[in-house]
């Protein structure tokens, strides 16, 4: 967006006409056409911060960001107080990873307009990416009050939150979709939460909070009444096509079945709730069975895929690779599994719920390390998966699992060392021998 309000400071105006040309071609995506434009433009209209501001926003939107950082400066050079182009330079500090940096423009923003509303949300945002909660929660609030009816900043505070007050957190997730029931974040964030309550709970961290305790109770019950219908679960470990089944039972069973949110083949954001709040994707086993009930889960088809342990390993290098999100050093994958070896070490139980913290084995055990999924395929042979699904009213799988989803990585392309095999080897023992590889 451009601010067209303010006056130019060359002896020559920008008409507004010229203005919305400009910006009907940025909102239409062309930004090279609107660069070119841009740059008959500026001997002209070398006075007009606006226009450097949208010079900045194409280049950021190519992810030119070193170039946007100079023409936002620019913009600011000639309008001091432009606190659009402050929110936007700190959207191309962050593009570069320069998050402090960004941080810092967005509060000169605020300072500028304290009612910059794209500015508090940005800033709201990157601070609970670096764990500054408390002062998120503030913009966040800020946010609400220039913005009620935001689902977003409804979700922000209950994320800012969700470290020291979780009947908080829940409540304003709650509102957030309200206001929007389709918001995967939302409804992940209070997931997060009671899985986070439940562990803190049973490891003796923290004491009963009835509301939360009355949510939990409300979706169990739920849950159970449509397990038991469908009569069977499936545990999704990740790296393991575990997206192609999800997809499948969602769009055949719906909840609690499916996958929130995915990349389809061609890149493109697909979502879809189903997941039920208890079990997200990638939920173990041992925290699935309570909620299914002891009595449930003996009586239904529980059923799991699992991977050739060198091949999952690889897998999951690349993920962390390509996403960042994982906690985990990456450089090169003997550093990976050595960082995923401390990850490992203690009772999988009492780990930290991320993808990172099991073994394809933790998935499948329950407390007293023992298996509890019924029915255990190996990814690499995909008929006999197709016909257990297909013996529940799935089809399809033969021909999903070789479509490329946009979060898939390339894996296969990685040679093992023989010294990797070996960490791999001694890591994973327990897989190797439960798993049957």
């Amino acid at each position: 967006m451009v601010d067209t309000t303010y006056p130019n400071l060359s002896k020559k105006r920008l008409s507004q006409e010229k203005v919305q040309e400009l910006l009907l071609l940025y909102n239409n995506n062309q930004f090279e056409k609107v660069l070119s434009k841009i740059e008959t433009l500026k001997e002209l209209f070398n006075k007009t911060a606006e226009l450097f501001n949208l010079e900045g926003a194409s280049n950021a939107s190519l992810q030119r960001y070193m170039a946007a950082i100079d023409s936002y400066k620019r913009a600011i050079e000639i309008k001091p107080n432009y606190d659009e182009a402050y929110n936007n330079m700190g959207n191309a500090l962050k593009g570069m990873g320069d998050i402090k940096g960004a941080i810092e423009s967005y509060k000169q923003a605020i300072k500028i307009n304290s009612t910059c509303e794209e500015a508090h949300y940005n800033l709201a945002v990157s601070q609970n990416e670096v764990g500054e909660f408390s002062d998120a929660a503030n913009h966040s609030r800020h946010f609400i009050e220039l913005n009620p009816n935001s689902a977003e900043a409804y979700y922000l505070l209950g994320n800012s939150l969700s470290d020291r007050d979780l009947k908080a957190a829940i409540q304003n997730c709650k509102h957030a979709l309200k206001i929007r029931p389709n918001y995967v974040q939302a409804h992940n964030e209070i997931s997060y939460c009671l899985r986070h309550y439940i562990s803190a709970r049973n490891n003796n961290l923290l004491g009963e909070i009835e509301a939360i305790e009355d949510l939990i109770k409300t979706e169990q019950q739920k849950l159970r009444e449509k397990i038991d219908k469908d009569n069977f679960w499936f545990v999704d470990i990740p790296k393991t096509s575990s997206t192609a089944i999800n997809v499948l039972l969602g769009l055949k069973f719906g909840w609690p079945f499916g996958k929130n949110t995915y990349l389809d083949s061609n890149g493109n954001h697909k979502i879809h709730i189903n997941r039920s709040m208890l079990l997200a994707d990638h939920t173990p086993a041992f925290i699935a069975k309570p909620h299914i009930s002891e009595t449930l889960w003996n009586k239904i088809d529980t059923f799991v895929v699992v991977r050739n342990p060198y091949r999952w390993c690889s897998s999951l290098w690349h993920h962390t690779m390509k996403y960042h999100n994982l906690g985990v050093k990456t450089n090169d994958f003997d550093q990976f599994l050595g960082a995923l070896e401390e990850r490992l070490k203690g009772n999988f139980t009492k780990r930290e719920i991320y993808p990172t913290s099991y073994r394809q084995t933790d998935f499948i055990l329950d407390v007293n390390g023992n298996r509890i999924v019924k029915y255990l395929f190996h990814l690499e042979d995909r008929e006999a998966i197709d016909h257990f699904l297909r013996s529940k009213g799935v089809f399809g799988y033969s021909k999903t699992h070789r479509i490329k989803f946009g979060n898939e990585t390339q894996s296969a392309d990685h040679h093992i060392r023989l010294c990797e095999k070996r960490k791999i080897d001694r890591i994973f023992e327990k897989d190797f021998e439960i798993l049957g590889y």
